[in-house]
């Protein structure tokens, strides 16, 4: 039942977002996809190594949320620019 609950909610994010960014929701995807990637093959690197830190991995979060910062605020300045802000 939990596993369906949360299949239903991904499935309605993706949707409400792929509706509300149109053209951008596939490059914003992928992108998310790959941050994800990178972050999870760098804590398989870090438990193989025996080198897991709390600070390196909470510093790794904080610079692709910032990515993620600077990616939204350049969706938005084009959405100005373009004048098709809402």
């Amino acid at each position: 039942m939990k596993e369906n609950v949360i299949k239903a909610t991904i499935a309605a994010l993706a949707t409400g977002m792929g509706l509300y960014f149109k053209a951008l929701f596939l490059p914003v995807a992928l992108l998310i996809l790959v941050m994800a990637a990178d972050y999870t093959t760098g804590m398989i690197k870090a438990w193989i190594l025996k080198e897991l830190h709390s600070r390196v991995g909470t510093v790794g979060i904080v610079k692709k949320v910032c990515y993620l910062l600077v990616v939204g605020c350049g969706v938005l300045v084009d959405w100005i620019l373009q004048g098709t802000l809402l």
